[in-house]
């Protein structure tokens, strides 16, 4: 059995998805099996599997339900022991990513193994991301999930037994890690920077008011009166914080 499953998932994005192969097959660390999930693209996306057709344990190229259903599908072939999810447009920091990672070391009461990652905020700028333990305090408190699905390892067999919940657009992977947290699982934090991520993508700015509705649902807080408040405000006081941020920025 492999030590990792990494899984990829992609759509018509043809010169990213030949960026985050590259970034895959180029690792020091060889331990792992990778599975590709397109969602039917038309593209030339399909080609550019077929030529890393030797380096791929399992792809498949048919229409899904979105990003969460296109994960979901993946984990259905994962047999590693630990399963990480580096979609298309993503990249390892590094080659020696994985070989930084001990993943031996982990107890079995350890879920997940998280880290550092660099993104590119909406103004084209590759920030370095602080990552924070997600569960320190209440599951009721209003907050994210403190790092991304993309500097995260779960165990293949918790991930699968959880899954992605479909009815969630943003924060299924927050909704999973939620999950793991309340079955007492533990949360190991390593230094390593794992990848750089897209900021502007499915989580984006111009998706904050859903993506903190649904942070409010995973957290068990939606019904809190102060929760609801910032949430009915939050298209008002964000355009003035941005306005604000570029006023600064231009001094």
């Amino acid at each position: 059995m492999a030590k990792l499953s990494i899984v990829t998932i992609c759509f018509n994005n043809k010169e990213n998805l030949k960026e985050t192969i590259r970034s895959v097959v180029s690792q020091s660390f060889n331990d792992y099996e990778y599975i590709i999930i397109d969602g039917g693209s038309s593209d030339g996306s399909v080609d550019i599997i077929k030529e890393h057709a030797k380096d791929i344990d399992f792809w498949v190229s048919e229409p899904d339900r979105g990003i969460y259903n296109a994960m979901n599908k993946g984990l259905t072939h994962c047999s590693g022991e630990w399963v990480y999810f580096l979609n298309s447009g993503d990249v390892f920091y590094n080659k020696d990513v994985l070989a930084n990672i001990d993943f031996d070391a982990a107890s079995e009461k350890v879920g997940a193994i998280y880290g550092r990652y660099k993104f590119y905020s909406r103004y084209n700028e590759l920030k370095l991301n602080d990552v924070r333990h997600p569960f320190t305090e209440s599951n009721k408190k209003f907050r994210g999930m403190g790092f991304s699905h993309q500097s995260v390892f779960v165990r293949t067999k918790l991930a699968q037994e959880i899954g992605f919940d479909e009815r969630f657009k943003l924060c299924a992977d927050y909704n999973m890690m939620m999950q793991l947290h309340k079955k007492g699982y533990i949360f190991k934090r390593d230094n390593t920077i794992i990848a750089v991520c897209d900021g502007r993508g499915g989580t984006s700015y111009n998706n904050r008011k859903l993506q903190n509705k649904e942070t409010a649902i995973v957290c068990g807080c939606e019904n809190n009166i102060f929760v609801k408040i910032y949430l009915a405000t939050i298209n008002i006081i964000r355009p003035i914080y941005r306005f604000v941020n570029k006023i600064i920025k231009r001094k």
